[in-house]
């Protein structure tokens, strides 16, 4: 999931997709089942910060979203 292109040298801001945003919301259901499964106190604390890294990555997605169309 790209949300920056690089082109002549400057950076430009990818449109975001469904497709983007369906990936993402799987991305915070797998790490959220991770981190119901695991035990190891090391491993519960690396799920916890998988599961806030992809609500945070979510929560980006649909804030470009709503900007790309003037909802903000």
């Amino acid at each position: 999931m790209r949300m920056f292109a690089r082109r002549s040298g400057r950076v430009e801001r990818v449109q975001v997709t469904p497709a983007d945003i369906a990936a993402a919301l799987e991305a915070v259901q797998q790490a959220e089942a991770r981190f119901n499964q695991v035990t190891e106190r090391d491993l519960v604390d690396a799920a916890a910060l998988e599961v806030t890294a992809a609500r945070i990555r979510l929560s980006y997605l649909f804030r470009l979203a709503r900007m790309e169309r003037g909802i903000v």
